[in-house]
């Protein structure tokens, strides 16, 4: 722009690509702002069903008063160290209709209050192990 003098014709032509050039990329950002958030709806509708589904086919309804309770909620014969993998497939013994969204969901709650921790990664999977004193405190 600066190689054209202001208000010369190919100053004129290069400033009006330069502001449809800025119009388009606007309006590109829209579109992936709406794509975005329309995304995220569907995650969440995605997961409010899911949860649904889970509440039906088990037929019950958690209230959770503490990280006590929240351990409850693991899969029976959890090893010591697991991965993401391990814990969905033992939940899916006791839950056989949970997505694996939902087991990872549940592995960064617990992550999140405390109960596990990660312990390192395997290749790309990250190895998580309970921490060692989860349920002495309450939430």
């Amino acid at each position: 722009l600066e190689k054209y003098e202001e208000g010369s014709p190919s100053h004129k032509i290069y400033m009006k690509r330069i502001e449809e050039d800025m119009a388009l990329q606007a309006k590109h950002y829209t579109q992936q702002i709406e794509a975005i958030s329309q995304r995220q709806s569907q995650i969440i509708d995605g997961f409010l069903q899911g949860k649904d589904k889970i509440l039906e086919q088990t037929g019950k309804i958690f209230t959770l008063h503490g990280k006590s309770s929240y351990k409850k909620l693991l899969p029976k014969n959890l090893p010591a160290t697991f991965t993401s993998k391990d814990f969905f497939e033992l939940l899916k013994k006791d839950v056989p209709l949970i997505k694996r969204s939902d087991a990872n969901l549940m592995l960064w709650v617990l992550s999140k209050i405390e109960i596990i921790n990660t312990a390192g990664k395997k290749g790309n999977a990250k190895i998580y192990s309970m921490q060692t004193k989860c349920c002495e405190n309450a939430l």
